[in-house]
């Protein structure tokens, strides 16, 4: 049985299961690559239901015991199975289905585990980040490109100060030329990891400006580079753009709140500059003189 079709097995199974066989399907989904390090005890301790449940559960998808469970797995070992052929032996699989219905539920899915504390803190520094910051650079490559577009896009209709990079003709290097600590780079970034996205995210980080990251995993070559990391894994057969465009409509929208927020604050401050003024005015005796020049 291929890893491809257990998984398809899993997701779809999850409305005919119990309570806590969802739990461990979830999180199955949800933990693809530590599946293979972890002992059953630590799965149960973890998931919060007994070794007994689990191995019941990998008997219920037709195999011997955990430990066949378990080794569907291992080819996380060698390496992080890309979006695009997720999505593709999603498809392949599910010929018989309505293929609109399946990319939405996976979808759904998806998004529905999207959410951690690490997440929307991570949120909220990086759009602290941009606010602060003089130049802001998005960069994304292979499959992270039309995230790291629709990213850029999304923030030019607000900030005159982002620019898109992109290797062709000298751009990177013409316009990281003169980068520094109050500029941030802004990476998207998924399995196959970009070599290149990393080395511009290093390169950054040397010349003092700030990096920041959208990855599925902490363990992404580019987070070592990185003052934030906001991570978004992808669950189940649904591509990552999914979750990455979910977290970029939050970023964006954290960063107009923080706008919004900011540009209240200098109207109170003038408001009350204003009031002193007139105060200061009237002690003085030069309101009527004010009143006069308005008129």
């Amino acid at each position: 049985m291929e890893k491809a079709n257990i998984m398809i097995r899993i997701r779809e199974g999850i409305p005919r299961m119990s309570k806590s066989n969802k739990l461990i399907a979830r999180f199955v989904l949800d933990n693809i690559r530590r599946v293979p390090f972890m002992t059953i005890t630590e799965m149960s301790e973890e998931i919060g239901v007994s070794t007994a449940t689990i191995s019941r559960f990998s008997h219920g998808m037709g195999f011997g015991g955990f430990w066949q469970f378990q080794k569907q797995f291992e080819q996380v070992l060698v390496g992080h199975v890309p979006p695009y052929d997720q999505l593709k032996s999603s498809v392949d699989c599910n010929g018989t289905h309505c293929e609109l219905c399946s990319a939405i539920n996976d979808a759904v899915f998806s998004l529905s585990g999207l959410y951690s504390e690490d997440l929307a803190a991570a949120v909220d520094d990086t759009a602290q980040m941009i606010l602060g910051s003089r130049i802001v650079f998005i960069m994304g490559a292979r499959a992270a490109r039309a995230p790291a577009l629709y990213l850029y896009y999304a923030l030019k209709e607000t900030c005159a100060n982002v620019f898109f990079l992109e290797n062709v003709n000298d751009d990177i290097s013409f316009k990281l030329q003169h980068v520094d600590k109050d500029d941030l780079l802004l990476a998207i970034t998924y399995p196959k990891y970009s070599r290149f996205t990393a080395a511009m995210a290093e390169f950054a980080q040397k010349r003092g400006a700030r990096v920041a990251a959208m990855t599925d995993e902490l363990s992404a070559p580019i987070c070592k580079y990185c003052s934030v990391v906001m991570p978004i894994r992808n669950s189940g057969q649904a591509f990552a753009c999914v979750n990455t465009i979910a977290a970029i409509n939050a970023l964006v929208k954290t960063l107009n709140k923080l706008r919004n927020t900011e540009a209240r604050a200098h109207n109170l401050e003038d408001a009350i500059a204003q009031g002193l003024n007139l105060c200061y005015d009237l002690q003085e005796g030069t309101y009527d003189t004010h009143l006069s020049a308005l008129s």
